[in-house]
């Protein structure tokens, strides 16, 4: 799954696999090019924030993990700040992995800041973690600390990973130094290795900077007994944080991927979602105008689903005078639920422009080709939320469209709710999101 860093958690009742983030130092870089421009005069000092700390994050070979990962405190910095203001995530444990052998902890906090005056800014995410314990107790600590901060003035931008610390941190036997340097490689036998308090600060001119903390990078390159694929990455306490001078006139975010799940639906079709096409637009930056784009072939789930072909673009910028965030993920030959469900195509599209302050979202373009949902034909232009029961398994919302609020759209091409005990496994309270997009445009 790509990294999209994103400023804010994930709402409640989307995609399950929707962890994924656009890179923040890549966005960072992005503002760079884009060089300084005036801001309206509001009084504050010109620029926007970037920033996300989360407990735990992997890579997209960890498949299934992705999603018990869903379950790790995370919080982000809007693009404005906080006002001053602490924003704050809590989860009271965490548990990855058969009875938590890949991690597992007590209360883990995420927390974000970020606060303009006239002559200064200053954004500080950090996530803390206690009584932690990394694959099977290869790794264990007492505490860890991931601290990322940037400060400005006028004339100077300053990344810093101060504050960032570990209480008996202990590794394959080794006790490790809570002041451990920066960037420590340490082996793990049968696995691959760790990265201690891995820290990335950057600084494009007196335009933009970020810094990127990661208390334990874990990379796994020896197939082990734990069953984490060779290639997965392994993030545990995470930080980032950035601030650019770049004046924008809306802050641009949206996401569009094949196939989301929720925790619970099983390994195969976590797997399967962790596989699709994937693509997101750079937060508060957008993408310049430029279309983002992701495709995927043959995707399959044995038994209980398979897709021809996917392809997920993501847009946002200037179009006229409008401000446009869009998304589609559109998805060819599918065949669902042993066949249940099946069409030639089907296609997602959200999209929001915003213009003289007032945003407008629009779904034109999601449709189906050849639909048929249990046996019965439907018409390729589907009224939004239509719902049909699915009989010994329970229904499904075609055209999905939750209100729009917040300058925010939300399209789903199909979603199935799992209420009743089935023949193909899948456990109630399951839910199956197929071509699922989402676009943002707000004010600043």
């Amino acid at each position: 799954m790509p990294n999209t860093r994103a400023c804010a958690r994930n709402a409640p009742g989307k995609p399950g696999s929707q962890r994924k983030r656009v890179a923040g130092l890549a966005a960072l870089a992005m503002f760079s090019l884009m060089g300084f421009s005036a801001q309206a005069k509001t009084g504050l000092m010109p620029g926007y924030f970037l920033g996300q700390a989360e407990a735990v994050e992997a890579s997209a070979t960890a498949g299934p993990l992705d999603l018990s990962i869903g379950n790790a405190s995370a919080e982000g910095c809007p693009c404005k700040g906080t006002n001053g203001h602490t924003l704050t995530s809590t989860v009271a444990s965490l548990s990855v992995g058969t009875a938590g052998n890949v991690v597992s902890a007590g209360i883990n906090t995420s927390k974000a800041y970020g606060l303009k005056t006239a002559t200064t800014a200053s954004t500080t995410e950090s996530t803390k973690i206690v009584r932690l314990n990394v694959l099977g107790g290869l790794i264990t600590a007492d505490a860890v600390k991931a601290v990322a901060n940037v400060s400005a003035t006028g004339t100077t931008l300053t990344p810093t990973g101060a504050g960032s610390s570990f209480s008996r941190l202990v590794i394959a036997g080794q006790k490790i130094p809570d002041k451990v340097a920066d960037n420590t490689v340490i082996n793990l036998p049968g696995l691959g290795s760790v990265t201690v308090k891995f820290v990335n600060a950057v600084t494009y001119g007196n335009v933009s900077a970020g810094v990127e903390v990661e208390m334990l990078r874990i990379q796994i390159t020896t197939s082990n007994s734990l069953g984490l694929p060779v290639g997965t990455t392994l993030v545990v306490g995470e930080a980032f944080a950035g601030y650019a001078r770049t004046a924008l006139k809306a802050a641009l975010t949206g996401y569009a991927e094949t196939l989301g799940v929720s925790a619970n639906i099983g390994s195969l079709l976590q797997e399967a979602a962790s596989a699709g096409a994937i693509a997101g637009i750079p937060n508060c930056v957008g993408s310049g105008g430029q279309t983002l784009t992701d495709s995927v072939a043959n995707l399959s789930a044995t038994g209980l689903l398979s897709i021809s072909s996917a392809t997920t673009t993501a847009m946002g910028g200037a179009q006229g005078k409008a401000n446009v965030a869009e998304t589609t993920s559109s998805i060819g030959q599918i065949s669902l639920l042993g066949g249940l469900i099946t069409a030639n195509s089907i296609s997602a599209v959200a999209e929001e422009s915003r213009t003289g302050g007032k945003s407008t979202p629009s779904s034109l373009g999601s449709s189906f080709g050849s639909l048929n949902v249990a046996g019965v034909a439907i018409a390729s232009t589907v009224p939004a939320n239509t719902t049909i029961s699915l009989a010994n398994l329970g229904y499904v919302v075609l055209n999905e469209q939750p209100p729009a609020s917040d300058n925010h759209i939300q399209v789903n091409g199909l979603h199935i709710y799992v209420t009743t005990e089935n023949s193909l496994g899948l456990p109630v309270g399951a839910e199956i999101f197929v071509a699922h997009a989402e676009a943002t445009a707000t004010g600043l």
